[in-house]
């Protein structure tokens, strides 16, 4: 599971492999490190400047108790209603979000509501 990287103008061109490493026989993609890192750095950063928008550090924590677990759902509905054809056959195969099929306009969406 190799995919190209390249920068035509440099002439730079590399092969790297989607799994980062495995845990218990399952991949970790390196897309999803990426969004984990990602999400940490803006936490982390959120919470330095929370003081100066007139918050503090719990009620950041406490935000992201209900956003997160909000945006993932609202992701993975966002991505079955645009995509719905695969699960009218089978419905419970709406919820094995391991499989791939969320939308990040969907996380949006359901993160500010």
């Amino acid at each position: 599971m190799t995919n190209l990287i390249s920068f035509p103008g440099l002439g730079i061109e590399f092969e790297i492999n989607r799994i980062a490493f495995t845990v218990f026989s399952r991949p970790i993609y390196w897309y999803a490190i990426i969004i984990a890192s990602g999400f940490l750095l803006a936490t982390f950063y959120g919470m330095k400047r929370s003081r100066e928008f007139g918050t503090n550090d719990d009620e950041i924590m406490e935000m992201l108790l209900f956003a997160v677990p909000l945006a993932i759902i609202s992701a993975r509905a966002y991505y079955v209603i645009f995509n719905i054809e695969p699960y009218l056959a089978n419905p419970i195969s709406v919820l094995y979000i391991w499989e791939g099929g969320i939308a990040i306009y969907g996380a949006i969406i359901g993160a500010v509501l």
